[in-house]
């Protein structure tokens, strides 16, 4: 599917099916997602499309999940054995993925580094965390908004203070709103993906290695 269509496409199915969200909470699943097969089956077709235009090279298998308040599709990279979620909540088209092997944050280059400095210049994107520091840290928890600090700062505190929690360390994040057309956030998506997929393919990479040199 090319650009036109996929454009064409946006322009029909996600303002109008944006209105279904929330579904009442009496909706039973079924219905859920029969309502909402065109969007996954859309997501598929875009999410395809942007990351050959990033010049991903990977292969994917994908799976569907919806709820009252979202849909979305999870594309497995078979290179990675990795998940990204791409889909829509809250009036938001997003894309997200968990930092894959976060503990070894700490054995990462200049090059994972560079990246996601430059994903950060993406007003969209950011690093979300999931382990939550303990109020017992002293240390000040709210400064700092660049996500090379956040994450370095979070791992450093959590491998110290609560290092069973550096597992869980987060994700890297992105959202647009709805009311944007596909050609406003066209290059910041495509750019995002190809960042992303980058950072965890670094990671992949470093993991790779080790297990090399233990062989």
């Amino acid at each position: 599917m090319n650009f036109e269509e996929l454009t064409k496409l946006w322009n029909i199915y996600i303002p109008q099916n944006n209105s279904l969200f929330p579904f009442p909470e009496n909706t039973s699943p079924e219905l859920i997602n029969i309502e909402t097969k065109e969007i996954t089956d859309y997501l598929v077709e875009l999410f395809s499309y942007l990351t050959k235009k990033a010049k991903i090279r990977d292969n994917w298998e994908y799976k569907f999940e919806t709820t009252h308040y979202d849909t979305s599709i999870t594309a497995i990279s078979k290179k990675q054995k990795h998940e990204y979620t791409f889909g829509i909540f809250d009036g938001d088209l997003y894309i997200e993925s968990y930092i894959l092997e976060p503990k070894n944050i700490k054995l990462m280059t200049s090059e994972f580094w560079l990246v996601l400095s430059k994903l950060d210049l993406i007003k969209s994107f950011s690093f979300q965390e999931d382990s939550v520091l303990s109020d017992s840290i002293t240390f000040d928890k709210n400064t700092g908004k660049a996500s090379v600090y956040r994450l370095v700062r979070n791992y450093v505190l959590l491998k110290e203070h609560q290092p069973n929690d550096v597992t869980n360390l987060g994700r890297y994040h992105a959202s647009w709103s709805l009311t944007e057309s596909l050609n406003e956030i066209q290059n910041d998506v495509i750019g995002t993906f190809k960042g992303i997929h980058k950072l965890n393919y670094l990671s992949y990479r470093r993991e790779y290695q080790k297990h090399q040199k233990k062989a």
